[in-house]
């Protein structure tokens, strides 16, 4: 009898170890195979949000970084904090604020911009994205995409960025953003980086 409760005990401790474990490593999951996960803390007209974010850095000289947006829920941290801005807005920002300086120079290399060759980064960002319940937004589809090539270089205060190209892939399977800008909880998925350059 002592022996069977041992081994039950033993049996929920292997299981809660085992549900740790899984729980610990989900956010390193949401990546691809070779790409590292990040999570950015990101302030938008006052308002912070968690974005996490799939990179891979340039091997070489003459390869591109790649940056994935979509790798989970972009999540407001502080779900009381007053957010003036259109979704669209937010989502504009949050793009340009991953590629910016604080940022990069956290994962990639960066160099001067008197130094050749440009460091290249491929700027990754789905297309359709839905509103969650708790005010999350998330890609909802994989089939459609922007690809955006940058080249960028640190003149000493700032990243200066060059587009070089930009190309949707896919053909979104979702309908455009409601009017008004802003996307409704539990409202379904919605075109939400239309721009791909």
């Amino acid at each position: 009898m002592i022996i069977q409760k041992s081994n039950k005990v033993l049996l929920i401790a292997i299981l809660m170890l085992s549900l740790f474990a899984l729980t610990t490593n989900k956010s390193e999951a949401q990546c691809e195979t070779g790409f590292t996960f990040t999570n950015l803390i990101i302030t938008v007209n006052g308002c912070q949000y968690s974005v996490p974010v799939c990179y891979k850095c340039a091997p070489t000289a003459l390869a591109a970084t790649i940056v994935k947006l979509g790798a989970g829920p972009i999540t407001p941290i502080d779900t009381n904090c007053t957010q003036t801005w259109d979704d669209e807005f937010i989502f504009a920002d949050i793009m340009q604020q991953v590629r910016n300086r604080i940022y990069l120079s956290q994962l990639c290399e960066v160099k001067p911009c008197n130094e050749n060759p440009k460091v290249r980064m491929l700027f990754v960002v789905y297309s359709c994205w839905e509103k969650l319940s708790n005010q999350s937004i998330v890609a909802c589809t994989s089939d459609a995409y922007c690809e955006t090539l940058y080249e960028a270089c640190n003149n000493g205060s700032t990243i200066v960025w060059n587009t070089i190209s930009g190309n949707l892939v896919g053909t979104p399977s979702c309908p455009a953003m409601p009017s008004g800008g802003n996307l409704i909880p539990g409202g379904g998925c919605y075109l939400l980086n239309p721009n791909c350059p």
